[in-house]
């Protein structure tokens, strides 16, 4: 690495650290002769475990999973955004691969510039649930802090969306959502109760396994009495899967979730909710 410093300024570049399985290339600055102080970062790596880095990973491998018993969903304890006080600067970082636990991120690119508190993020993207995500606008800092950023998700896994949020493994298919999201508070509580958000989706080609519409149709229509109808859907439901289609909107506001509209398509069925 090179090492350049003068008055106000201090600089270390072409910094390869070698860890296993991987190089690490970054440079770094730092500029005081402002009103305040500004950092430069430049990162760029093939991949990143974060399991490396752990002070004792045969310890962290032995720890318990905490009981999820009295613990509360949103936490209450005060946001600590004072890291974005009294400094600047401006960041860019690229990642092949961040492995964070079991999580893993593909294809990550930020570009970043903090200033006053309020960071503003030109372009966040990653690769997640095999979909590709993009992310712009603004995180702030202060008594209050909060965030407005707009963001698309396209062509991610449904599968994988709602076995990490639900742990359901029945519905496949691809969805593309693009919304805007924003809101502010001192807890991750009073973040989720002040969200505004307006969302759009699409998904192809879902398929849903155990739920047989197709089936429902048909057997109503061979139906000859009331009785029929109802022997007949309990039969057809479970049996078999569905494909379809699914256009709509989704708003999040005061803490309540309205869908203005959803269409699903079916084979020959169209449904609006």
């Amino acid at each position: 690495f090179r090492i350049f410093a003068r008055e106000g300024e201090f600089g270390v570049y072409n910094i390869i650290f070698n860890y296993p399985g991987d190089t690490l290339q970054a440079s770094f600055s730092l500029d005081v002769k402002g009103e305040h102080p500004a950092v430069n970062v430049l990162l760029n790596t093939n991949e990143i475990d974060t399991r490396y880095f752990n002070v004792d990973p045969t310890k962290e491998a032995e720890k318990k999973p905490e009981s999820d018993e009295g613990k509360k969903k949103w936490s209450e304890d005060l946001i600590d955004m004072s890291w974005m006080e009294g400094i600047g600067g401006a960041f860019d970082i690229s990642i092949g691969k961040l492995q964070y636990n079991d999580k893993a991120f593909e294809h990550i690119k930020l570009r970043a510039k903090l200033e006053n508190s309020l960071m503003t993020l030109s372009g966040l993207s990653f690769t997640y649930w095999q979909g590709r995500c993009s992310v712009n606008g603004s995180l702030y800092g202060g008594k209050v802090p909060g965030l407005s950023i707009g963001f698309t998700l396209y062509n991610a896994e449904l599968q994988d969306i709602l076995h990490s949020i639900a742990a359901r493994d029945n519905i496949t298919g691809k969805i593309s959502i693009s919304g805007t999201l924003s809101t502010s508070g001192v807890n991750y509580l009073s973040w989720i109760s002040q969200a505004d958000s307006e969302m759009i989706f699409t998904g192809r080609g879902v398929v849903v396994d155990g739920f047989n519409l197709q089936g429902v149709v048909d057997a109503v229509a061979v139906s000859r009495t009331a009785a029929d109808v109802l022997n007949n859907v309990n039969l057809s439901l479970v049996k078999g899967s569905t494909e379809m289609s699914i256009d709509g909107n989704v708003n999040v506001k005061g803490g309540m979730m309205r869908t203005p509209g959803i269409t699903v398509r079916a084979g020959s069925v169209t449904g609006n909710l």
